[in-house]
């Protein structure tokens, strides 16, 4: 049998990770990696199709001259209105609880992934209670939630029809 110094063997277990290292990196350049299961069943269960966020070929709303019903971005700025602030509740908002798949992808920076993660989150939950608990999501984060807070209500209840 062989024997091997410690410093020989230091030396081969290196080589033979660096080896590991390399055809791992070499498979996943070529095969990529295995998408998420529990995204497929959201969005089977949603109607959706399995693409991810990247891949998403979804069109914007076309620009109207009626406000609140054009771009994401200027209901954003129609829901805020002159002063930045607004009182009374706007029908042209996407309520959290009701919104179906289709609905969530129209908001900035929401693509099937992450509108799949915001059905089920909301499903786990039961509704959301507040607009502030889409920051519990994995994928959106302060900024995300800034652009997405004129745009989002919550209503109290879900309708089951996602």
């Amino acid at each position: 049998m062989f024997t091997y110094s410690p410093r020989e063997r230091m030396l081969l277990t290196g080589f033979v990770s660096a080896l590991a290292l390399i055809l791992t990196i070499g498979g996943v350049a070529r095969y990529g990696l295995p998408k998420p299961r529990w995204s497929e069943i959201v969005l089977a269960k949603a109607g959706a199709s399995p693409e991810g966020d990247e891949g998403a070929a979804w069109a914007p709303a076309p620009p109207s001259p009626e406000p609140g019903s054009g771009q994401p971005e200027q209901r954003a700025q129609d829901a805020l209105g002159a002063s930045g602030t607004s009182l009374e509740p706007r029908e042209d908002l996407i309520d959290l609880n009701k919104a179906s798949l289709q609905e969530l992808m129209t908001l900035p920076g929401i693509g099937p992934a992450l509108a799949a993660r915001i059905v089920e989150f909301r499903e786990s939950r039961g509704g959301f209670s507040r607009v502030e608990e889409l920051l519990e999501i994995k994928g959106i984060g302060e900024a995300r939630f800034q652009r997405l807070r004129p745009l989002v209500t919550v209503s109290g209840g879900t309708s089951g029809g996602s």
